[in-house]
């Protein structure tokens, strides 16, 4: 099947969402593996959980975002 480029239209509210979650999982990332393995927390475990819990706190909202950027997507195809 091939699409002409005017065919492809996203809504901006589903830009917003995709680009939004693409930031927070890029955030969730950076705190599990770059702050949690940078050893300054060596001292203080309980920083792991926190940092922990934050990282699923952002995949948590990028998913969400993804849910609601795709389902203006799917709303602005069935027009």
């Amino acid at each position: 099947m091939f699409f002409k480029k005017s065919d492809i239209k996203l809504p901006l509210t589903t830009a917003m969402g995709y680009t939004g979650a693409a930031v927070l999982i890029a955030a969730g990332y950076h705190l599990n593996f770059i702050v949690n393995r940078s050893g300054i927390f060596d001292n203080e475990p309980y920083q792991y959980i926190l940092n922990s819990n934050t990282a699923n706190g952002y995949f948590i909202l990028a998913l969400i975002l993804v849910v609601i950027g795709s389902t203006f997507a799917i709303l602005e195809k069935d027009k």
